[in-house]
């Protein structure tokens, strides 16, 4: 790794960021792709309800880090 922020589990528990894996990117995102692994701010975006799935959707602005 680079550059980035490594988080332990005892701070994961009460930490601003959450984990996800991207379902799907729109066509003019750069540097994350369907599959990878972020952290994004948990204030970010909003929920949206599909197929009885909860999904977030957010801006790519919103992702810290991709794994």
């Amino acid at each position: 790794m680079v550059g980035g922020l490594e988080l332990t589990e005892k701070q994961n528990s009460d930490v601003r960021y959450l984990r996800a894996e991207v379902v799907s990117c729109g066509p003019m995102v750069i540097g994350v792709e369907a599959g990878d692994i972020i952290r994004y701010d948990k204030h970010a975006g909003h929920g949206i309800e599909w197929d009885q799935k909860l999904f977030h959707v957010i801006t790519v602005g919103d992702v810290v880090i991709v794994e």
